[in-house]
């Protein structure tokens, strides 16, 4: 069971993406955030962004941003506080990602100050603005489509939020392990597909043959290793 875990996480290796940090840096002054460990390929099943506070100040500066996680128990842990707590926050706006929905679309408007406004966009088409003005920093390698899920935030903050951008994956390779599983196992059960595969065993790869020899499991345990791999 680990020898699939390993090969299902070898497989996403690499696929994580991280976007351009947008906006402005205060050598000296700007200090750094980063929800890493959230995005990574031996931890990135067990979490999912479920919640972003933002700090809002004076004339609706954004002072900055904190991520918020759920594990498969449901239990909700915070990311890296991005914000400097000494400064007065005059408004909290929470921006609540359903279980049955992901953030895939992020909009940052930058000046000279930093970062001056940003959209959230989730899969299902909630969606999230704050602050205002600055220059739209298109990102069309992530909004173009909603084919993404936007795993973690980073980026840096002093008086106010200097800069920020995410890491993201594309949906397809995300869920890509799964799906194949079900549809080689699917392809399993014609007999004919069955017994040419079983004849030629000895010509693929080790990790293949394991592949192939889990998607001839009994039902509950085939269903146990798949949820096994994805926590």
């Amino acid at each position: 069971m680990y020898i699939i875990l390993n090969i299902m996480k070898e497989r996403i290796s690499g696929k994580i993406k991280s976007s351009s940090l947008v906006g402005v840096y205060n050598f000296g002054e700007t200090k750094n955030f980063k929800d890493d460990y959230f995005a990574t390929k031996e931890t990135m099943f067990q979490f999912r962004l479920s919640k972003i506070h933002i700090f809002m100040g004076e004339k609706d500066k954004i002072l900055g941003i904190q991520s918020f996680y759920k594990n498969l128990k449901n239990e909700e842990i915070a990311g890296q506080l991005g914000y400097d707590d000494s400064i007065k926050v005059l408004n909290l706006i929470k921006f609540e990602i359903p279980s049955n929905d992901n953030l895939c679309n992020l909009n940052i408007f930058r000046s000279d100050e930093g970062v001056n406004k940003i959209k959230f966009l989730t899969r299902k088409g909630k969606e999230l603005t704050v602050g205002e003005g600055g220059e739209d920093t298109i990102m069309s390698y992530l909004n173009n489509t909603k084919d993404n899920i936007i795993l973690s935030f980073l980026g840096g903050y002093s008086k106010q939020l200097d800069t920020l951008g995410c890491k993201y994956i594309n949906m397809k390779d995300y869920f890509g392990n799964s799906l194949g599983y079900f549809e080689l196992r699917r392809k399993m059960k014609d007999e004919n597909f069955r017994n040419k595969i079983n004849a030629n065993m000895n010509k693929f790869k080790d990790t293949d043959q394991i592949l192939i020899k889990v998607c001839l499991l009994p039902e509950a345990c085939f269903n146990g290793i798949i949820l096994f791999c994805m926590k």
